[in-house]
């Protein structure tokens, strides 16, 4: 839940992405899913979470941390705000 709170201060392609598996997680929790049947969602989550973490546009101190310069990429351009404001309308 923490991290969906954390993506939703941006809104781009990999943040709704995080969001909508943070979402399905848990909806199968209170379905009563077992937890192995979340490994390979949790799985997809932790590996766009760290993608999200290592992004200097969302994280500044990540670029530190980075050997080559990093590039924007289509998952992770951040939308107008005007285009989000579409967004949140057509999901809430």
């Amino acid at each position: 839940l923490n991290v969906k709170f954390t993506v939703k201060e941006f809104d781009c392609l990999l943040t709704r992405e995080i969001i909508t598996l943070c979402n399905r997680e848990r909806d199968m929790i209170s379905r009563g899913r077992s937890t192995t049947s979340l490994n390979g969602l949790r799985r997809r989550l932790e590996n766009l979470f760290l993608q999200f973490i290592e992004t200097p546009e969302f994280n500044p101190g990540a670029k530190n941390f980075q050997r080559a310069p990093a590039t924007t990429t289509k998952l992770t351009k951040i939308f107008p705000k005007v285009q989000t404001e579409l967004w949140t309308r057509k999901n809430p």
